[in-house]
């Protein structure tokens, strides 16, 4: 494990398509490892805590950003979408060691334990491209899934 504490501040939200400071209160993230002189679980981080009208108002900025299927996201095509996603990826992978860092101040898993399932992530997110990168050539032929034969059409 490693020995520095990590700290994380989540003290922000996202909507509107930005990342925004969060002027509310704040949750402390605690960590199951418990400090031996004030036997007290270690602090590793804190994240925003909304009440309902904040969270009716996050809620109103997606569906705004949605408009009924015709919002940037689900009019962009297959591919501008794999694109954005593959930069997140890219952005997750940069860091991958501070995630892996977390993970074990945060679940208490081994360090092995906790590359494993980021890398698991991060394969699991390529397959899925890998997937929908299939469906699009196929996208109006026949297909066969399952015992179903059907043709598959992509829409907002």
């Amino acid at each position: 494990m490693y020995k520095q504490r990590p700290y994380v501040d989540g003290s922000k939200v996202f909507y509107g398509g930005k990342v925004r400071p969060f002027e509310g209160n704040c949750l402390d993230i605690s960590s199951p490892v418990i400090d031996q002189a004030s036997n007290e679980r270690i602090v590793i981080g804190k994240m925003a805590h909304m009440n309902a009208e904040q969270e009716l108002g996050v809620l109103e900025s997606a569906k705004a950003a949605w408009r009924d299927g015709s919002g940037a996201w689900p009019q962009m095509t297959a591919h501008q979408r794999i694109v954005s996603i593959k930069n997140v990826a890219t952005s997750l992978k940069a860091l991958r060691e501070e995630i892996v860092h977390v993970l074990t101040w945060e679940i208490g898993k081994s360090v092995v334990d906790a590359e494993s399932e980021f890398d698991r992530t991060m394969q699991f997110l390529d397959m899925s491209i890998d997937e929908i990168l299939a469906f699009e050539r196929t996208e109006g032929q026949w297909r066969a899934e399952g015992g179903f034969t059907a043709k598959i059409r992509r829409g907002p």
